[in-house]
């Protein structure tokens, strides 16, 4: 019988110039110093933005600069759906199908990359849809919204996000999934796509739609004109 069915083999770990390290240069990081000051999650994520394969430049200041920011905006949406209050009604409104249909799309492109062993494949489709469609545009529409279908919309994407980064990013993974009163994530099912819910035409006007926006506030900024104006 064989051991394994397939190897991820990790190329290696150069500094922020790409050179090699060693001690005579003394461009040798400590992993311990490193951990205690950037953490584990902001390290493994880190490391699997880029081809397992690939040579891996890395220092404390890249770590912050590439992943702290990605990791307070998910923090950030986790403590405002901790601050949602229930509501009597319930609405649907276009932003929800849009933003489950891109949770359910995002879970079916992240599987099968994992499926395939591709790691960093799979990882940057779910941070840029945590930062630019979860954050960036679907909770700035929902800030005012007085429904309890807000909070049921991200709840159910805290929790599908949650599943998917828990092989990359295993603490801040656990801490947001124990809002839904769950045991652990690591006791969990892997989150399956619901193919119904994935609006491909809905995806794509809504691309157009944002990328119209950001035109719109590039010519504001560029005539120096405020958003309240």
């Amino acid at each position: 019988d064989v051991a394994y069915k397939n190897v991820i083999c990790a190329g290696h770990i150069v500094d922020n110039k790409g050179e090699k390290m060693s001690k005579s240069k003394g461009n040798v990081v400590d992993p311990d110093v490193v951990i205690d000051e950037v953490g584990v999650d902001a390290l493994r994520l880190k490391f699997c933005t880029v081809d397992v394969g690939d040579a891996k430049r890395f220092s404390v200041n890249m770590v912050k600069q590439e992943i702290f920011p990605f990791l307070n905006i998910l923090w950030n949406t986790c403590q405002f759906y901790k601050q949602l209050e229930d509501k009597n009604k319930s609405e649907e409104h276009i932003e929800d199908k849009w933003i489950l249909s891109k949770l359910n799309s995002i879970i079916k492109e992240s599987t099968r990359a994992l499926e395939n062993n591709k790691i960093e494949i799979a990882l940057k489709p779910i941070i840029d849809f945590i930062v630019n469609d979860f954050s960036r545009t679907y909770i700035k529409l929902v800030r005012d919204r007085e429904d309890k279908n807000v909070k049921k919309v991200i709840g159910e994407i805290l929790e599908n996000v949650s599943k998917l980064l828990a092989p990359y990013a295993p603490y801040i993974s656990e801490v947001i999934y124990s809002n839904f009163d769950k045991n652990s994530v690591y006791l969990s099912s892997w989150p399956k796509f619901e193919q119904k819910k994935i609006d491909e035409k809905l995806e794509k006007e809504f691309e157009i739609a944002i990328k119209i926006i950001e035109i719109g506030l590039s010519e504001r900024d560029k005539n120096k004109i405020g958003l309240r104006w």
